[in-house]
């Protein structure tokens, strides 16, 4: 048998859309907790036809898109390929050797319709080599509960699969091996106006809608683009309820909290940090900050009581447009000075 822990996932930027990036010192390589991507082929079996017998007469390969889901425990260099991926861009500050913050956003009037494309490489279990170009992230999530590591899994859709050799991959020393972010020193707030709790567990996804019903045309195998006509980041959360309800009531019944329920929404910013253990220098953990100014909106699912358990209630946040700057930026502390595009910083 061969195991799965043989197994390399590679990652790194494309120039363009249909020049898959084949450089080796450009990719960087994944640990990984589970691993789907491989090849999708559309399997069309032919109508039954009239005189064709009781059996299906034939089944044909009409087409072919790549990629697939990953699961991972994010580490600081290698996570920003996947916050660039749905950005798009990249803002390096600092200098080395001392460390450096990226920050993942759209200033106003950059469009965000586009998306980079990546260069994926698979090898399963070290058997062979595959490699998936013009890869288009769908979706990445953050996943955080207490007593636990930072957690994520990520989708990717792509073109055209090739076999390739792995002679000079050299994975080994490409692996992303940083430390773990810690959930005992992460933390999520409300600000405008300012609300604390106490998180159980939660998720902040960011998603591409990338559908291809409008994109297959005659004479190719595979999607004409990968377009995005839609985004979306949404942040889900388990609440402990120690305020009396009061932030349950914010929430479903009056951002003021008042005696009367309101048609109106509570929207706040919010300002999530996530941090590891190990400090790049005295005092500066890896981390990771997300934030949002003012343009959530808050919903609430009923009270789910049951008996021998405490309170809780689960929120959902709905990032909003924001006309004036990025509806969301990330930012990234680590040792990586490059832009995550391969070029280097100005």
């Amino acid at each position: 048998m061969v195991a799965s822990e043989g197994s390399f996932i590679g990652i790194a930027p494309q120039t363009a859309k249909g020049t898959p990036n084949v450089t080796d010192l450009d990719f960087q390589y994944l640990l990984l907790t589970r691993s789907g991507l491989g090849e999708n082929n559309v399997n069309l079996p032919m109508d039954m036809e009239v005189g064709g017998g009781a059996f299906l007469r034939d089944v044909v390969k009409t087409g072919i898109t790549t990629g697939g889901p990953l699961q991972f425990i994010p580490r600081p260099d290698s996570i920003g390929h996947f916050f660039y991926a749905f950005f798009g861009s990249d803002l390096v500050s600092g200098a080395s050797p001392d460390p450096v913050s990226h920050t993942f956003g759209w200033s106003v009037g950059d469009s965000q319709f586009t998306a980079p494309y990546y260069t994926l490489r698979s090898s399963p279990g070290g058997m062979h080599g595959m490699q998936y170009q013009d890869c288009i992230l769908q979706a990445l999530s953050l996943q955080f509960r207490g007593a636990d590591f930072l957690r994520a899994s990520a989708a990717f859709l792509g073109g055209l699969p090739a076999k390739v050799d792995t002679a000079l991959w050299d994975p080994t020393s490409a692996i992303d091996n940083g430390p773990p972010f810690v959930n005992a020193l992460s933390s999520v707030a409300m600000t405008n106006p300012s609300v604390s709790f106490k998180v159980l567990e939660g998720a902040i996804t960011f998603a591409n809608a990338i559908p291809l019903d409008q994109q297959w045309i005659l004479g190719s195998y595979v999607p004409d683009d990968f377009a995005i006509n839609q985004r979306s980041v949404n942040i889900g959360l388990r609440v402990k309820i120690d305020d009396d309800g009061a932030l349950y009531r914010q929430i479903a019944l009056d951002p003021a909290d008042g005696a009367s329920w309101v048609a109106e929404v509570l929207k706040s910013g919010t300002m999530i940090q996530f941090k590891t253990a190990t400090e790049m220098v005295e005092g500066a953990p890896y981390h990771i900050y997300v934030t949002c100014s003012g343009n959530i909106a808050w919903t609430v699912a009923p009270l789910d009581i049951v008996p021998g358990r405490q309170l809780i209630m689960d929120i959902t946040g709905t990032i909003l447009a924001n006309d004036a700057a990025s509806p969301v930026s990330v930012q990234l502390q680590n040792f990586h000075y490059d832009n995550y595009d391969g070029t280097p910083a100005v």
